[in-house]
């Protein structure tokens, strides 16, 4: 399900009329048009949003694709080493539980800890995704 670019961690209101700017208003633009490197060079030259910030960008909005992940367990994944889909995918169920307790613990994000059933959910749902980002 598609987010306003605004849910995305880290973009704020001039990130956002920046990419606006450029015809990207949700996340499913974002990863439509800044999924290779080529595309998030060449939106990066028209939008004065740099490669690294798109690249952060469009992982957060790539794990929002998942299943019951929105903006505030993409941070929290990401946080935890888990920037992208790809990497999630990779993940053993109760190992990234424990990961995600103590990045939750060092957070000041309010946010329950979920099951290891719905970490277990995230990883299936991860491996199933059709891939979008690349390097």
């Amino acid at each position: 399900m598609p987010h306003k670019l605004t849910a995305v961690d880290g973009i704020g209101p001039r990130h956002a009329s920046q990419l606006a700017k450029q015809g990207i208003t949700r996340t499913d633009h974002l990863l439509a048009k800044a999924a290779t490197r080529k595309q998030r060079r060449l939106l990066s030259e028209a939008s004065g949003v740099s490669e690294i910030r798109l690249y952060e960008f469009v992982n957060r909005a790539d794990l929002m694709r998942v299943p019951r992940i929105g903006p505030v367990v993409a941070g929290l994944l990401e946080r935890a080493g888990v920037p992208a889909v790809r990497d999630l995918a990779k993940q053993k169920p109760r190992e990234l539980h424990t990961t995600l307790g103590r990045a939750i613990s060092r957070s000041s994000v309010s946010v329950n800890l979920p099951g290891v059933h719905v970490v277990a959910e995230w990883i299936c749902a991860a491996k199933e995704l059709p891939t979008v980002v690349r390097k």
